[in-house]
């Protein structure tokens, strides 16, 4: 196989891999916030094995194609503004120094999971949620992103091991 059929192949495999696993979070309710992680973990290999650019490219195939095929909206925002993304931008962020780290990682999360929860609660479903259930769930939005950060070079190297990347 050449180099970009060998690309459209492996992305369009780990792009299909991450819409589905967005649509089973829609299907059974449960995957709000686990669906979009796990999503954006399904693309790492892309770019490990053929760039940042396929990378990119897989994400916002699965963005598009998951805002037409799931039900979800609060999952698809949250995989569209941040979750999907994210494991792109964290490369660079690392090379920050550490205080700076995590300053720029926690305003990244806050402005893009803000605009997330806003186009939610305005657009989708504007009385769903008072101003306390609004604040424990950014709370535990910041310790989430603090562990999936925490896991993603972890899981990253697991599944680099596994499919001999």
């Amino acid at each position: 196989m050449t180099r970009p059929s060998r690309g459209i192949a492996l992305g369009g495999v780990f792009t299909a891999l991450s819409v589905v696993i967005l649509w089973l979070g829609a299907v059974s309710g449960l995957g709000t916030y686990a669906s979009p992680m796990l999503s954006g973990i399904a693309l790492i290999p892309v770019g490990r094995a053929l760039g940042r650019k396929y990378h990119v490219l897989c994400f916002i195939a699965s963005g598009a194609l998951c805002m037409l095929l799931s039900a979800d909206w609060e999952m698809n925002l949250l995989f569209v503004f941040l979750l999907g993304w994210y494991p792109i931008v964290r490369p660079k962020l690392q090379t920050l120094r550490k205080p700076m780290r995590i300053l720029a990682k926690a305003a990244l999360f806050n402005v893009c999971a803000a605009a997330a929860e806003a186009l939610t609660l305005l657009v989708i479903a504007p009385e769903a949620v008072g101003f306390w259930m609004a604040a424990a769930l950014w709370l535990l939005g910041n310790v989430t992103l603090i562990l999936y950060d925490f896991a993603l070079p972890i899981v990253s190297a697991l599944l680099f091991k596994r499919l001999r990347l």
